[in-house]
C-alpha cells in the first residue's frame, strides 16, 4: 500500500465533523483529460476523489464500514470503470 502519513487526518464528510484516518489509496487517470486523481478511503467509511495537479477535493462519497482497501477496474473495452471498496463491515465490497 502506498504511504498514508500526509493523510492521518482530515476532516470527516459528515455532520459530526470528527476526525478520521485515511486507511487505503489509489490512483487513477482519466482517459480523455489525463487527468490524475488520489481516490483515498477512510476508517469511518468516507472515500475521496482529489485531483493531485491542484489538489482540490472532487467529491467525497460515503460507504458503510472501515474501508480496507479499493481498486480501479477497467473493462477491456474501456467502456466502463468500476471502483471496488472493501470494509470491515459486514458486506464484504461495495462498487461505486
Amino acid at each position: 500500500m502506498e504511504n498514508l502519513d500526509n493523510l492521518k487526518e482530515v476532516g470527516d464528510s459528515r455532520e459530526d465533523q470528527s476526525k478520521s484516518q485515511a486507511t487505503a489509496v489509489t490512483w487513477y487517470q482519466t482517459l480523455e483529460e489525463c487527468q490524475q486523481i488520489a481516490i483515498v478511503g477512510f476508517k469511518k467509511g468516507d472515500v475521496m476523489f482529489i485531483d493531485l495537479a491542484t489538489g482540490i477535493k472532487l467529491c467525497t462519497v460515503y460507504v458503510v464500514g472501515e474501508i480496507t482497501d479499493l481498486k480501479v477496474c477497467i473493462d477491456n473495452g474501456l467502456d466502463s470503470i468500476f471502483l471496488v471498496v472493501r470494509t470491515y463491515s459486514f458486506f464484504p465490497s461495495a462498487l461505486l
